[in-house]
């Protein structure tokens, strides 16, 4: 499908590369157009990452809902901005 594209879409027909550092963060969002993703981590020390599958996504969207009601108040599409963090262990 991707090769048909003749729009560039930034962070799906371009790629982006995305630079860490000690206690560095990535906020829970949902993936541009609901595409899978790939992360490699280079050198340094293990990560961990933490994933939500597809049959758990509505009750992952309810929970963060209730756990900070008043930003999903300003955006109700908060997932999908890359902004929002909540603890694994709150979830």
């Amino acid at each position: 499908l991707l090769p048909d594209v003749c729009a560039r879409i930034s962070g799906v027909t371009t790629p982006w590369l995305y630079v860490g550092m000690q206690f560095g963060c990535f906020a829970w969002h949902v993936e541009d157009l609901w595409l899978y993703s790939v992360n490699v981590l280079r050198r340094g020390a293990p990560k961990t990452w933490y994933g939500v599958p597809a049959h758990a996504a509505d009750a992952f969207e309810r929970t963060a809902r209730k756990l900070v009601p008043a930003l999903f108040d300003r955006s109700p599409d908060l997932l999908y901005q890359l902004v929002t963090m909540v603890a694994p262990a709150e979830l």
